[in-house]
């Protein structure tokens, strides 16, 4: 059911960007050009047998995680803490794309330098973010 949703949810964000009349990112005339490769991430990331690895916790949860094991909640251990999860062995064989927390966009391997988001897509994992701006009260909607 969740791969159906997540197909669903690809499909109707790619019509709503497809059917953007008059709307130009790039000079070559619109979104158009970008279809292949949604189409073929839609496709990698819903693949049969792989899940998506969830790593979409904020500074302040990982850091509750470390300091339960005696670690300082420090950049560094962050980092150091999903270099864990994004160096499992044969990750790329179970998990076909993961969430990430804004912070891990810009992280690097803490021993080699090499940018999360560049490891997990050399090894054919595609890399996301979580969007997130957190709860916001509707008009009408009252105080929850």
């Amino acid at each position: 059911h969740l791969r159906m949703k997540l197909v669903l949810s690809l499909f109707t964000l790619s019509t709503a960007i497809y059917s953007i009349e008059g709307f130009s990112s790039t000079p070559t005339g619109g979104l158009e050009s970008f279809k292949p490769e949604l189409q073929t991430t839609a496709e990698n990331l819903v693949r049969p047998g792989y899940g998506l690895l969830a790593c979409d916790e904020s500074t302040g949860t990982v850091g509750s995680r470390l300091e339960s094991i005696g670690m300082d909640n420090t950049h560094e251990n962050r980092a150091t803490w999903r270099n864990l999860l994004f160096t499992a062995p044969n990750l790329n064989k179970y998990v076909s794309g993961c969430i990430l927390y804004e912070e891990t966009l810009f992280q690097e391997e803490p021993k080699e330098g090499v940018a999360f988001v560049d490891k997990l897509k050399d090894i054919g994992v595609v890399p996301g973010i979580k969007v997130d701006m957190g709860l916001k009260a509707l008009t009408g909607g009252g105080p929850k």
